[in-house]
């Protein structure tokens, strides 16, 4: 539950209090059923899968997302932050920079560099750039209300390529 919360004694506290609620006797299947995991893992896991092609489970993820009222619009920056990360690494790397010279370049830990490096040579440069223009109307187009925010995202994660 502790990994659940980020260590945030507030939201442990809230959360014991719904488990409380639930049942006397908890235990891990009730937290991982009744806690939802942080923001941060549910991007990395639905960038992981569009990155797999598996826009499957990408819905999926996007669903409970959704069901935790969490607005596409900062799915859609966080998405763009990523491929923004992804753009700069590629670069670095083309450039000749090490691991821990990029890591310190973009004040990062090396176990993110890494696993965005594998990532990003997932796709092309022309790719990634493609992604994050798509990402960019995305916001464009929500802000603007142009579009139903929901369903282009949905759209978004169907026509990823």
């Amino acid at each position: 539950m502790i990994e659940r919360v980020n260590g945030d004694l507030n939201a442990f506290i809230n959360e014991a209090n719904k488990l409380i609620l639930y049942k006397n006797q908890i235990n891990l299947i009730d937290v991982t059923l009744m806690v939802s995991k942080p923001l941060e893992n549910n991007i990395f896991a639905m960038t992981k899968a569009l990155f797999r092609g598996d826009k499957a489970a990408a819905l999926d993820i996007f669903s409970d997302l959704r069901t935790n009222n969490v607005e596409p619009i900062t799915l859609v920056s966080m998405l763009a932050n990523q491929f923004r990360l992804m753009s700069q690494i590629r670069y670095l790397d083309a450039q000749g920079y090490s691991l821990g010279e990029i890591a310190k370049r973009l004040g990062m830990p090396d176990f993110r560099i890494r696993m965005s490096l594998q990532d990003s040579k997932k796709l092309s440069r022309f790719a990634i750039t493609r992604n994050l223009d798509t990402l960019y109307n995305l916001d464009l187009n929500i802000k603007s209300g142009l579009i139903d925010r929901y369903y282009a995202f949905e759209l978004f994660i169907l026509n990823f390529a």
